[in-house]
């Protein structure tokens, strides 16, 4: 169900939600890794963590644990095949790895973030924060990210997944851990409880007010009320159900109004000009049942009063190189996009050679078969003609045979001939 009560006036930050919500709105850039280098690889030149090795052999269950987490941080693979990149990964991974294996202690891991930054990032005219050309396909954002988590976020979840216990011990030991927690339930009544307290307050429950009604019978307070005090904002725990919260605004409105009305001053004055902020459900520790913090004190909550300037800095430098691999991803992107474009209008013009060449093919076999009916043709015409000709000497065989025929007729007449001549002589 949606919560109708929400957090009103400045926003103040720092809680655990607003990290949430920060680590939302920006997320790590995702890591391209188009080879598969067998030989030049993050797993080769650095293998993995031997967890029990290294807790059996003395070195704290916490830092064997941040070792492997800085180990799998670095990209598996040079994103590059060419030799330079190449050894710029094998160098760089070497260096860390040996950088990483000298510490032993949790005082160390802080210095391992100034090693990286003193060693591989650099400032530019662009960014206050860069990383050198030879280190960028190790050192990720990622890797950023994960040397400059607190070591005691390391140490926590090394415990929560029993890193470096062997696995027969690890059932024996989640067992024990299960009878502790059972053995050691809090009191609800306890104000000493090592949790936070659930609303409403248990001491608070019982308790009854008499005094001035400061709201109409059947309102609470709510947004309104808390600004005309001039408190500059109220927020909540995530886990604060609408009726607790109504509840502890009702309680703390009336005691503000309570507190005004005993030291006679101005209602609005008791927000000290408008410095105060309340939060419900949100920040303290389970061991009181309210906290109070200066705005130094607020912000030391957050990090040591040394390192505030220098968190800001690393804040602002990540913000920064957010942008520029957004920058990096875009150009990609339209790199990219000029690439397909490019395909695109090669294929297409491939497309367009084809259907020439088809076109010419078409015609060269139009060519062809109005040549084979021109010879077709001429074959037809070359057999007419070869009739006649046989036909032709047919009819000359014919006339030299009757020639041949008359002529011995006339030889055969002349010898008649003679023969009569001779007997007409004769006979004279």
């Amino acid at each position: 169900m949606e919560k109708k009560i929400n957090d009103f006036g400045m926003k103040i930050g720092g809680a655990r939600k607003d990290k949430k919500e920060e680590s939302k709105e920006n997320p790590l850039p995702k890591m391209n890794n188009p080879g598969n280098f067998l030989l030049i690889s993050r797993d080769n030149i650095w293998p993995e963590t031997n967890g029990e090795e290294l807790v059996a052999s003395g070195v704290p269950q916490g830092i064997a644990y941040w070792r492997e987490q800085i180990r799998k941080a670095i990209p598996p693979h040079p994103s590059k095949a060419d030799e330079r990149s190449m050894i710029n990964y094998f160098n760089i991974v070497s260096e860390l790895k040996e950088q990483v294996n000298q510490v032993n202690e949790p005082a160390d891991v802080e210095s391992f973030y100034h090693f990286i930054h003193q060693h591989y990032l650099t400032v530019s005219n662009d960014y206050p924060i860069f990383v050198t050309d030879p280190a960028k396909d190790v050192v990720s954002q990622k890797l950023l990210q994960e040397a400059q988590t607190k070591y005691c976020t390391y140490e926590h979840k090394a415990k929560k997944i029993f890193f470096g216990i062997p696995q027969k011990d690890k059932a024996a030991l989640r067992k024990q851990q299960k009878e502790i927690t059972q053995n050691n339930k809090p009191n609800p009544d306890s104000p000493y409880d090592s949790r936070k307290k659930p609303f409403p307050i248990p001491k608070l429950s019982t308790f009854m007010r008499n005094g001035p009604a400061y709201l109409p019978a059947g309102n609470h307070a709510g947004k309104e009320e808390f600004l005309a005090l001039g408190i500059r904002g109220v927020e909540f725990g995530l886990w604060m159900s609408d009726a607790d919260a109504q509840a502890a605004l009702d309680q703390c409105y009336h005691a503000l109004r309570d507190l005004a009305y005993v030291l006679d001053i101005a209602p609005e004055d008791i927000s000290f000009g408008g410095k105060l902020a309340l939060f419900f459900g949100t920040r303290g520790h389970g061991e009181v049942l309210a906290d109070y913090q200066t705005k130094q004190e607020f912000d030391a909550t957050l990090k040591s009063k040394d390192n505030v300037i220098m968190d800001l800095q690393d804040k602002l430098n990540k913000v920064r190189f957010d942008l520029k691999a957004a920058e990096t991803a875009e150009k990609e992107k339209a790199d990219e996009n000029k690439r397909l474009t490019d395909t695109i209008t090669a294929l297409q013009n491939t497309l367009n050679d084809k259907n020439e060449k088809n076109k010419i093919l078409s015609d060269l076999c139009n060519n062809l078969q109005c040549q084979v009916n021109a010879m077709q043709e001429a074959a037809a015409q070359t057999e007419a003609l070869q009739e006649q000709i046989k036909h032709l000497e047919e009819e000359r065989d014919k006339t030299i045979r009757e020639y041949t025929a008359l002529k011995e007729q006339i030889k055969q007449v002349q010898q008649q001939a003679q023969l009569t001549s001779s007997c007409t002589v004769k006979l004279l």
